[in-house]
């Protein structure tokens, strides 16, 4: 298992926050979707999370919060981290038709 370090897991924090600000501001009217998407880096769990998510909006538009769901990796054989797997649960809105 990978351990995390104190300031990523701050960040984490501040991006739950965040989260729930967004949520608690959606108006009544506003229809929201989610997908579930996965994806990887060899460098850091920051930089798979970025990389879905740019993934995503090449594809989606009005991606409004994101959620991690799991965080793994694999372990090289030195007991270093040596990929970090992320599933991100990702919302958008969804707009009415004219």
């Amino acid at each position: 298992m990978v351990e995390i370090s104190r300031p990523y897991v701050k960040g984490l924090q501040g991006a739950v926050s965040l989260m729930a600000t967004r949520r608690e501001r959606r108006h009544v009217n506003e229809v929201t979707k989610t997908v579930r998407l996965s994806g990887g880096s060899e460098r850091s769990i920051e930089d798979a999370i970025s990389t879905i998510l740019a993934r995503a909006a090449s594809s989606l538009e009005d991606i409004a919060t994101f959620e991690i769901v799991r965080v793994g990796g694999t372990v090289s054989g030195s007991g270093v981290p040596a990929s970090y797997d992320v599933t991100l649960d990702i919302t958008f809105n969804v707009r009415e038709n004219p």
